[in-house]
């Protein structure tokens, strides 16, 4: 449905734009209610991720060293995207939209300013601000592992913000039902201003993304199987895959995928109790094809507000930025929209970028839901070789 307004979208400003002056307010509208909902849907998300987190030890084991390779699949992938960006920086750099115009941004980031301005705040009401996200998520995780450390005495607390966790969830919910118009108008009016241009623009970044999961998905993953397993399994490994790669580019979605990762991993010989932890907790927090596409993102964004991206302090920002993105933002329903406000906090960037970002992200979803999905069966091998099968193991 969303690609489905973005199509409508871009038939209407081309063949009628004198509706921009219905559909500019329309699209405006939609994502400042968008806007609204994000900063308390993360706080909220954060601390029932934190709660919900299993406390087993065994399984504690496993799901920390699986936190490990989540995040250093995602730093891989996300260097791997800025070079692929950079090689491609011709395509990228030749943006003609521009937003400079439309707020003050800034063009070059200091490393020393930009990092307390990234991680902390003045004051408390700071806090929610949309414009001060990583610091919000730092409150977040350490007002929930507090609320774990007192246990019954807070446990009134922590039904609490359970209940307003899914308030939020059921607002976010209705609010992408009305995606699609939202969308659809929000498009229709940047063709109108823009012009046709910004529709190359976004098909020479998708080209890129492309050419990023194929070197994920062929590539990278196959080299980490075959450095866990041998030859064999690596042909396994490929025939195994099918199933969570079609279930994925169906259904755009990591948690739909659980079940025929879980039966790819039996295929493949990883312990159930290694699968069974990894699969839900890597839906959630692995995300190698997101952390490449807000790479790309950034580039193509950046060079929309003709900020130069090519200097240390930059890319070491784009790529802190990405990795945030894909591991945090995965567990905060409308991730996308959560992360483009993200990107948009760090680099503080104009308001308008905001529709762009999120509309990137729906045309990155589906390729970047397959590198997420399968990538977690290569992390599950990586972790196996920390727990030895042993000869009275059921699994």
């Amino acid at each position: 449905m969303l690609v489905l307004g973005i199509i409508v979208g871009v038939i209407a400003g081309i063949l009628f734009p004198n509706t921009k002056a219905i559909t500019y307010p329309i699209g405006q509208i939609y994502f400042n209610i968008l806007f609204v909902l994000i900063t308390p849907l993360v706080f909220f998300s954060i601390i029932t991720s934190v709660l919900s987190t299993p406390k087993r030890e065994s399984t504690t084991n496993i799901l920390s060293k699986a936190f490990i390779i989540f995040f250093l699949f995602s730093l891989v992938s996300s260097i791997i995207a800025l070079v692929i960006g950079i090689c491609f920086s011709n395509l990228i750099s030749n943006s003609v939209t521009n937003y400079t115009n439309t707020k003050t941004v800034s063009k070059s980031i200091n490393f020393s300013s930009k990092i307390i301005d990234m991680v902390s705040v003045e004051n408390f009401s700071d806090l929610f601000k949309s414009n001060s996200m990583i610091p919000l998520l730092i409150f977040a995780f350490l007002f929930a592992t507090s609320i774990n450390k007192l246990g019954k005495k807070a446990e009134k607390i922590q039904i609490f913000c359970i209940q307003i966790a899914e308030i939020f969830y059921q607002m976010i919910g209705y609010v992408m039902k009305l995606a699609p118009i939202g969308f659809a108008c929000y498009i229709s009016s940047s063709i109108v201003k823009m012009g046709t241009a910004v529709l190359s623009e976004f098909f020479c970044i998708l080209i890129i993304f492309l050419v990023f999961c194929i070197f994920i998905y062929v590539v990278l993953y196959s080299l980490i199987v075959l450095s866990t397993t041998n030859i064999v399994n690596l042909k396994l490994y490929w025939k195994s895959i099918l199933s969570p790669s079609l279930t994925a580019i169906a259904t755009a979605s990591s948690t739909a995928c659980i079940p025929v990762n879980i039966e790819a991993c039996d295929k493949l010989g990883i312990k159930r109790t290694i699968s069974l932890s990894m699969m839900p907790l890597g839906a959630i927090l692995h995300k190698d094809g997101a952390t490449g596409a807000t790479v790309l993102k950034l580039l193509l964004v950046l060079s929309m507000c003709n900020i130069d991206f090519m200097n240390i302090t930059t890319i070491f920002t784009i790529i802190l930025t990405a990795v945030i993105s894909g591991i945090i933002m995965g567990s905060v329903p409308g991730g996308g929209a959560s992360s483009a406000v993200l990107i948009m906090s760090i680099f503080n960037l104009p308001n308008e970028v905001l529709p762009t970002i999120i509309l990137l992200s729906t045309i990155f979803d589906m390729p970047a839901t397959l590198i997420n999905s399968v990538g977690n069966i290569p992390c599950a091998l990586i972790v196996q070789k920390f727990f030895p099968k042993e000869n009275n193991d059921p699994f």
